[in-house]
């Protein structure tokens, strides 16, 4: 653990995602509330990306100074910031405790620090910043199948002797102690590694990573049966009220500022029923009130929620009129009041297994059933499942 540190590659940290969260959630939305404790981490390259949070619930982050900062979750402002991918090194002999490397995902830095030259045992440091002379941490003594919560974070210094970190105000400090004390220290600092949670994105977040992706999403595997719009047409995020607010927005397209995305009332005629997109032309005649008084104004409307432990993206239409199969011949989608809100699920890593998830209009959470679908290469991604 007594190493210097150089680039540590983390396959999590190659998928940027220009995310922050900068307000404050909007009609319930999701603001990392739903995070849980990790029960396990599989291996020694965990995929995906977590978060470092105390006892008291604060999130471990790194701000653009490189200074460690404990945040409470509610007061989060940059997501990226908080993200840490793991790498774990087995212990070599037995009795010994694996070590674990954290890597920064806003930063690219490593959890390591520096500290005075002949520091003594039972001295303490100030609030520290980002380092390079001691890290490689013990943790959790197990990994694989189970992890322990609320663990103390040392790092060897000498033989007998270990960095301990302990609150320093918002910050963190170091504490030099013998080894024998580490576990069970009072004053330090005990963690537990959980996912991040969910996180509605705003209008400028969301513009903020299609400014660096051309503009459009990228699926895998993509639709081929019918045009995805989120792939093909560079497009630009609207805030309904404002950009800022984590809440629906309007998807507009780039080349046709005046052309606005919808969830349509037409159904393909062939194979796998679903509803197709469709573009509003907001200035053509007939269409100057469809945003706002329109019979399907809210089709206009979606909902960007960013999970980042697992780098995946969901897209969530507000509302869709759809004629049910059974139906009298005089039935018209305008009347129906048979409503559904409908979730296509975007994936920034490639997957075999694509998730539908599905909530219905008098769900609030996003999570009502999950159901898993081994797609095909030529089935439609975005697939329209009614619930």
């Amino acid at each position: 653990m007594n190493k210097k540190f150089s680039t540590l590659l983390c396959a999590s940290l190659l998928f940027s995602s220009a995310f922050t969260a900068q307000a404050q959630d909007l009609s319930g939305a999701l603001k990392g509330g739903d995070a849980t404790e990790m029960s396990k981490l599989g291996s020694t390259t965990p995929k995906g990306v977590y978060q470092l949070r105390t006892s008291d619930g604060d999130i471990l982050t790194v701000n653009d100074k490189g200074e460690y900062k404990l945040v409470a979750p509610e007061n989060l402002s940059d997501v990226k910031s908080s993200l840490w991918c793991v790498q774990i090194t087995e212990a070599q002999d037995r009795g010994q405790q694996p070590i674990y490397d954290f890597v920064n995902k806003g930063q690219s830095a490593m959890l390591a620090i520096n500290v005075p030259d002949g520091m003594k045992v039972n001295e303490t440091t100030g609030a520290l910043s980002v380092g390079e002379s001691y890290g490689g941490w013990a943790f959790s003594s197990v990994y694989k199948e189970d992890l322990e919560n609320n663990q103390t974070l040392y790092t060897y210094q000498e033989a007998d002797n270990v960095l301990i970190l302990l609150p320093a105000g918002d910050g963190i400090k170091a504490k030099k102690i013998k080894a024998s004390e580490a576990e069970n220290y009072p004053e330090a600092l005990k963690f537990t590694l959980f996912n991040a949670g969910t996180y509605v994105l705003s209008a400028a977040e969301i513009n903020a990573y299609l400014k660096e992706n051309k503009n459009v999403l990228k699926f895998n595997p993509d639709a081929n049966a019918d045009v995805n719009p989120f792939s093909t047409t560079a497009f630009v995020a609207k805030g309904i009220n404002s950009d800022t607010d984590h809440n629906f927005v309007y998807v507009t397209d780039k080349a046709k500022e005046n052309s606005y995305l919808k969830v349509d009332t037409a159904a393909n005629g062939v194979g796998t029923q679903f509803l197709k997109f469709g573009w509003t032309d907001v200035n053509a005649k007939g269409s100057e009130d469809a945003l706002t008084s329109g019979e399907i104004a809210n089709q206009h409307k979606f909902l960007f929620t960013y999970r980042p432990s697992g780098d995946s993206l969901f897209i969530q239409v507000q509302e869709a009129r759809y004629l049910p199969e059974k139906r009298t011949e005089n039935d018209y989608w305008k009347d129906m009041t048979q409503l559904s809100t409908v979730l296509y699920i975007m994936r920034l890593l490639a997957k075999e297994q694509i998730q539908l998830i599905l909530c219905s209009l008098s769900c609030r959470t996003l999570l009502l059933r999950i159901v898993l679908l081994q797609l095909a290469r030529n089935r439609l991604i975005h697939t329209l499942v009614l619930v």
